[in-house]
């Protein structure tokens, strides 16, 4: 009876002492190692977690060079380590055993680290009064594809900043004066990185003259566009927003241009370029919208 009585007991404790399952949940994807992400954090054991030893194992070949979870984690003996380096853009396994009272349990996730490219250059532009340029270099690649562009900043200083190419309008006022451009990603796993791409310096001289963009205007009057010719020459014309897309582009020798309603029904802005091709002159002007 009491040999009996002895091994209920036993099994009881080894019910108790060990649980039956082990998961280490979903595999992850890191976007940074350099927030000293862990892995292990939603380790699970049914039953009781006393006296249990932990170990990570893992194998990962690129060429002649075989890595182990010693490369990789911080500590090979703790349910939950730091990842301290890994391959990046790159899943790789990662098994815990776990052992208690002889009994083994084991489960397996795979981890990876999204890792963004960044260029040591950029690009510089040398930007006139009121004067705009497109932007479309970003100086940052890598990641886990597919990848998306996301955003220019400052948003302040670039006209539909969410997309692709977009136009930059400098608003400096000093000579000697910069700003920084930069380029934002993000990947499929929504891991987000960010370049400079440009910067933008300010001079102060330009073949267009401040006086021509804010003291002359022209009106356009039931879809008719008045500009300046008086001696009837040859011009180019450009029409363009303040952000510098173009709109309309035209040779003439007219004084007056028809324009379409869909060009000009908006709320900004619009400047016509004027280049007279006999006494070389150039004009810019404001186009007031009634």
């Amino acid at each position: 009876m009491k040999k009996l009585i002895l091994m209920v007991i036993f099994v009881g404790i080894a019910k108790i002492g060990f649980g039956q399952s082990i998961s280490l949940g979903n595999d992850t994807t890191f976007c940074s190692i350099i927030s000293n992400p862990k892995i292990g954090t939603k380790l699970t054991i049914s039953g009781s977690t006393l006296n249990i030893t932990y170990n990570w194992s893992s194998k990962y070949i690129l060429g002649n060079i075989t890595s182990t979870a010693i490369n990789f984690l911080d500590n090979i003996t703790t349910p939950s380590p730091i990842v301290t380096n890994l391959p990046y853009n790159v899943w790789v396994r990662f098994v815990l055993t776990a052992s208690q009272n002889g009994n083994i349990l084991k489960d397996s996730i795979n981890i990876r680290v999204s890792n963004f490219i960044y260029t040591t250059s950029y690009l510089t532009k040398y930007l006139f009064t009121g004067d705009s340029i497109e932007i479309n270099k970003l100086q940052i690649g890598g990641g886990i594809n597919p990848i998306k562009f996301k955003k220019w900043e400052p948003a302040n200083n670039v006209k539909n900043h969410l997309t692709n190419p977009a136009f930059f309008k400098q608003t400096l006022t000093s000579v000697g004066q910069s700003l920084q451009v930069y380029g934002y990603i993000t990947d499929s796993v929504g891991c987000e990185g960010s370049a400079m791409s440009y910067d933008m310096k300010f001079q102060n001289t330009s073949k267009v003259s401040n006086k021509d963009y804010l003291d002359s205007e022209v009106y356009i009057k039931n879809g008719i566009l008045n500009y300046p010719n008086p001696l009837n020459e040859n011009v180019d014309i450009t029409i363009f927003d303040t952000f510098g897309k173009l709109l309309l582009s035209k040779s003439t020798y007219f004084s007056c241009l028809e324009l379409y309603s869909p060009l000009y029904q908006s709320d900004e802005i619009l400047l016509i370029a004027i280049k007279y091709k006999k006494s070389k002159l150039f004009k810019k002007i404001k186009i007031i919208i009634p």
